[in-house]
Parts: structure tokens; C-alpha cells; sequence
């Protein structure tokens, strides 16, 4: 790790719903890679300011923003917030990709999340 580089901790939730796709993950509006359902990686950046974000198809979470220092790591989670009785309700998944900022989300999470 270089002198003025930060860790970027990400971890996909692991769930029935999308299981079979990837999530594309940009940094700064720049596509950086995908990751696969349960599957944690680590993205190396600059320190300084940044948005992160995922997409699936036309998808995409709100843009979570971090300010990080030199050094630092941070630990975030993205998946889908459709689970449970909601898959089994007819079409429920669909209508809830039209509203794209809410089918997907990414946030912070502490050391032991």
C-alpha cells in the first residue's frame, strides 16, 4: 500500500434475490469492478474525498460519500433490501427496481458488522 492510500472494505450481503448477478462498483463515476453475491473485496484509493456507488442493469444505490484519511479503512455493505415475504409477492422485485435509488443500498458499517 502506498504512502496516500486508503483500504475500502466492501461486502456484498448474501441473498436469494439477484444471487446469480454481479453488482458493478464505481468509485468517483469510474466502474472499478464487479462483485459477486457474499463475496467481500478490498479497493484500494487515494486518501481524500469519494462517492461509491453499485448497479445492477439500470439500478443504482444513492452515491455514499467518504472522506478518508491516510491509512485508513473503511468497512461497507451493499446488497438488496428485498428479502423475506416481499420475494413471494407477485412482481414485488420488479416494480421495487423502478424505484432505482431504493432497491439497492450501500452504507458504513462498524469493525464487527
Amino acid at each position: 500500500m502506498n504512502s496516500n492510500e486508503c483500504i475500502i472494505h466492501l461486502k456484498r450481503t448474501s441473498q436469494y434475490v439477484n444471487s446469480l448477478r454481479k453488482f458493478q462498483v464505481y468509485i468517483d463515476d469510474v466502474y472499478v469492478k464487479d462483485i459477486k453475491n457474499g463475496e467481500e473485496v478490498d479497493l484500494v484509493v487515494e486518501a481524500g474525498h469519494h462517492e461509491i456507488w453499485i448497479k445492477i442493469d439500470w439500478v443504482t444505490s444513492k452515491k455514499l460519500e467518504l472522506d478518508l484519511e491516510v491509512g485508513e479503512e473503511v468497512r461497507l455493505l451493499c446488497g438488496s433490501p428485498v428479502k423475506g415475504a416481499k420475494l413471494f409477492i407477485p412482481f414485488y422485485p420488479l416494480i421495487s427496481s423502478f424505484f432505482s435509488k431504493w432497491y439497492l443500498f450501500i452504507k458504513q458499517i462498524d469493525e464487527k458488522g
